[in-house]
């Protein structure tokens, strides 16, 4: 049972210590709370505050949306706040303290203010909503040293404020499972600290936002300690960019299995001198019909200028005897010209005891430095709308004794330029 109870209809004794006489305010309700205390917010509360709000902490405290019928929890309890123009909406920014609230609906019309040095503040199944267009922070995590946010299966509604996360310097902001919606103006994240402040989604599903700018970040505020920044399986609104790297000193990004809203996964890793690494992408939930299927985009989004293809690995080819040479043909299409500099294809034996690093057979190699040479076309017509159609084979020698041998199967893609995104045939033929 929760030590203290509000409900902005009650109307009993106002003092929290039961349903009907509930308090009837978030704040006063809040506050009255010890260390460690439990707070049940009804449901169907619907509190609203024409002023600014500043809500003081007590170290532990948990909050909770429950049903006052059934004392189950149930996500629904919302506090508005609307000051009425530009500025500090909630500011539940107490230092040192630990806070958690639980299927709550805040709405503000500029700013939440959370967290300050060492604080930790937690957001579990809540939604926080931005109603106004006035320019400022969304959710200011505030600057302090130690401090941690996480915000698990949370959902935010952006509307076109000046910027929407801010995550102040020698903070940590964990995401997990959580959802955005609504325009944003600017970056996701405007000045991520001066240093030493860790950014984590996992997850999240971000890509119904409109994207104004497209960035992720808004002006990052580099220190003399590195930023680290990691997305995990998140879907990412279309034409999202990581801005940013290669300009910021000590600026660390890393993409792991995201998607840009068009279905697809790619990894990357970005840090003070720009890409160091990509992966292409396999789209999600693919189906392959013999006319109209298809199994990887790959996309020209690489860094040319330090040479780095997108290298995707398309399948792998288990208990090949490889004692003889095999033969491994890829179809793909595109709607220009590709040439084998281009666009090519590896394939490799992790453990062939012939190369301690694999062996990989392409075209690729053997005229890396020489002009391409055009593919050799295939009859194939899968994709439609797409004007060349192509085939490239790679061989595996025989490797003396691997009866048994698994092959990985790559395709890479080189060229720059935007008419040249290649789609592959996941058909993929041994002989």
């Amino acid at each position: 049972m929760p030590d203290i109870y509000i409900d902005s209809a009650a109307s009993g004794a106002n003092n929290g210590s039961s349903w009907a006489d509930a308090y009837t305010s978030f704040e006063a309700g809040i506050e009255a709370a010890t260390s460690g205390q439990v707070v049940w917010v009804a449901s169907t509360s619907d509190e609203t505050s024409i002023s600014g709000v500043v809500i003081t902490f007590a170290d532990g405290v948990e909050i909770y949306s429950v049903n006052k019928t059934t004392d189950a929890y149930e996500k629904g309890a919302t506090f508005t706040i609307d000051n009425g123009g530009s500025g500090l909406d909630l500011d539940i920014s107490n230092a040192g303290v630990r806070q958690s609230w639980n299927g709550i609906i805040l709405e503000v019309e500029d700013t939440i203010s959370i967290g300050a040095v060492n604080a930790t503040v937690i957001f579990n199944d809540c939604t926080l909503r931005c109603l106004g267009t006035v320019s400022g922070n969304f959710i200011l995590m505030s600057t302090g040293d130690g401090a941690y946010f996480e915000f698990n299966s949370t959902v935010f509604v952006f509307n076109n404020v000046a910027h929407d996360f801010y995550v102040g310097n020698g903070s940590t902001a964990v995401f997990r499972s959580c959802t955005g919606s609504g325009t944003l103006q600017s970056g996701l994240f405007d000045n991520v600290g001066n240093g030493g402040t860790n950014i984590e989604m996992y997850d999240c599903d971000l890509s119904t936002m409109v994207a104004s700018s497209g960035n992720l970040f808004s002006s990052p505020n580099i220190g003399e300690d590195a930023i680290r920044v990691r997305l995990s399986r998140c879907k990412l609104p279309t034409s999202f960019v990581v801005n940013g790297v290669g300009t910021y000193r000590n600026l660390n990004v890393s993409m792991i299995s995201c998607s840009d809203g068009d279905g697809y996964y790619y990894s990357a890793e970005y840090n003070d001198i720009g890409v160091i690494d990509t992966d292409t992408s396999t789209y999600l939930n693919a189906t392959y019909d013999g006319t109209n299927g298809f199994s990887a985009l790959l996309e020209p989004n690489a860094n040319s200028s330090i040479g780095n293809p997108l290298r995707h690995k398309l399948c792998e080819i288990p208990a090949q005897d490889l004692s003889s040479s095999v033969d491994v043909t890829v179809e793909f299409t595109c709607a220009s010209t590709l040439t084998d500099t281009e666009f090519w294809l590896e394939v490799v034996h992790p453990d062939a005891t012939d190369n301690a690093l694999g062996v990989t057979v392409s075209t690729r190699n053997s005229d890396i430095l020489a002009t391409g040479t055009t593919h050799t076309p295939s009859s194939e017509t899968w994709e439609v709308g797409k004007t060349n159609t192509y085939k490239d084979t790679a061989t595996i020698p025989a490797l003396t004794g691997v009866t048994n041998g698994t092959l990985e199967v790559y395709v890479c893609l080189a060229d720059p330029t935007a008419a040249k995104d290649v789609w592959v045939d996941p058909a993929v033929t041994v002989a």
